[in-house]
């Protein structure tokens, strides 16, 4: 396994860092980091499934199915992405995917003063994802600066 962990500081509540993570428009917005047309279907709490797709070449919605192992709002969210999905349609099946998650995400939202929050990604993924990890890493980067930026949009809110 290996591990991904980066971290920013956001000038704004973990209220409103948690909502900008979590809207579905805000979220098209910071995941664009990732891949044009990144969104999700299903929900944010504790038990949940939800899938991350975007558009591929021929607009076909391909990501991943995942489950929201835990959501305590305004201060963490662990996301374990059970396999790819292909048109919402899972192509790995749970069973195989239980011990070994594809990945796993954790989104923990630490106040570090009036109005300013730490958001701290802990990522792990499997060795068949090694390959994509300087990918990964680079994405999360740009998407952390996106998200900082959303959420920072309205201060004083």
């Amino acid at each position: 396994m290996r591990t991904l962990q980066p971290d920013t500081i956001i000038e704004a509540s973990r209220e409103r860092v948690w909502e900008a993570i979590t809207n579905e428009t805000s979220f098209r917005r910071w995941t664009a980091a990732f891949a044009e047309g990144s969104h999700f279907e299903g929900g944010w709490n504790q038990g949940d499934t939800i899938w991350f797709l975007a558009p591929d070449d021929q607009q076909i919605p391909r990501g991943m199915r995942s489950e929201i192992r835990v959501s305590r709002y305004p201060e963490h969210i662990s996301i374990r992405h059970l396999g790819t999905a292909l048109k919402g349609i899972a192509e790995i099946s749970e069973a195989q995917n239980l011990t070994a998650p594809y990945a796993t995400e954790e989104y923990t939202l630490t106040e570090t003063g009036p109005g300013q929050t730490r958001f701290a990604l802990d990522m792990t993924m499997r060795e068949d994802f090694y390959e994509s990890f300087d990918t990964f890493r680079d994405q999360w980067i740009r998407a952390l600066g996106l998200l900082k930026e959303i959420a920072e949009e309205h201060t004083g809110d």
